[in-house]
């Protein structure tokens, strides 16, 4: 890891604001924004801007406001300020794909490989090579896969046996 090129700047997650201010505006969203009434984001900016002079504090700039409420849970959002479409959509809905033999499903997936390829004489970096999977639904068994350089048209592929013969017809 120690050869591994870090992003400049903050790694993600990390608050460079006093425990005092990220308690205020942790409560003022809980309390002003995550309301049915939905306020907006410049009222709970406002409402954060007051609470930090109340307490003589330096308020926060909006974008560190905006950036506390991406934090906040979409579906926990939505559903305190009743928002039920989109509480809806962020709502993971229960299923499985099952098969009933071997190879009616297969799904075929790429991926990066966590590996760099190096040229030999001048040690630089060529690039990730891609994996390339194809998985069995029915016995969970790798039944092909490709290593390549290139990089995949597609993201992911599932196919059905039935689905496949028929194309193959065509």
């Amino acid at each position: 890891m120690s050869l591994v090129d870090r992003r400049p700047g903050r790694r993600t997650g990390d608050h460079a604001l006093d425990t005092e201010r990220e308690k205020i505006i942790n409560t003022a969203i809980k309390t002003y924004y995550l309301k049915p009434t939905r306020p907006s984001v410049a009222q709970l900016v406002r409402d954060v801007e007051t609470d930090c002079r109340v307490a003589g504090l330096k308020p926060p700039h909006r974008r560190t406001i905006e950036a506390r409420l991406e934090d906040v849970d979409l579906r926990k959002r939505a559903k305190r300020r009743g928002e039920h479409k989109i509480e809806k959509a962020a709502t993971a809905v229960p299923g499985a794909l099952t098969a009933s033999r071997p190879l009616e499903i297969v799904q075929i997936d790429h991926t990066k490989a966590d590996i760099f390829v190096v040229d030999e004489e001048t040690r630089e970096t060529i690039g990730r090579p891609c994996r390339t999977l194809a998985m069995d639904v029915f016995t969970r068994m790798v039944t092909g896969f490709y290593l390549s350089m290139d990089q995949p048209v597609s993201v992911a592929l599932s196919l059905r046996q039935d689905s496949l013969a028929e194309r193959t017809r065509n």
